[in-house]
């Protein structure tokens, strides 16, 4: 987006994302919602990710063909809208926390939802 506005001049962009560029958007905002709303005027989102049904991740398989249902019906009732909400305290408590044991504890949980592909993930990444 910066590259962007630079080029151009624009004071903020449009998106148009597809897919898994929707959800990168979405992520992205939840997590750092200021970027989102200093820098983009309209965001387009064209068949978002819906559906886990086709993962390999055993719990994310779970949710998918059993919980997902059972799960939003929980958190809608108690008008929960985010499982771990963004804010200074959860997003510090992650990092404090994935550290433990040298970042297996998370490995673990993530496994159980995450799909890792060493051929395309950079974990480099993560590690910052």
């Amino acid at each position: 987006m910066d590259y962007i506005m630079k080029q151009t001049g624009a004071s903020k962009v449009n998106y148009i994302g597809h897919s898994e560029g929707t959800t990168q958007v979405m992520a992205g905002a939840s997590l750092v919602p200021d970027v989102y709303t200093e820098k983009v005027h309209h965001a387009v989102f064209l068949a978002p990710v819906t559906t886990f049904r086709g993962t390999k991740s055993k719990g994310m398989k779970f949710f998918a063909d059993y919980g997902l249902g059972v799960l939003q019906m929980v958190l809608e009732y108690f008008k929960q809208y985010n499982l771990i909400p963004y804010s200074d305290k959860t997003s510090g408590s992650a990092v404090v926390v994935c550290k433990l044991f040298d970042g297996k504890l998370c490995d673990i949980f993530n496994g159980m939802f995450i799909n890792s592909d060493p051929t395309i993930d950079d974990h480099e990444a993560f590690l910052n």
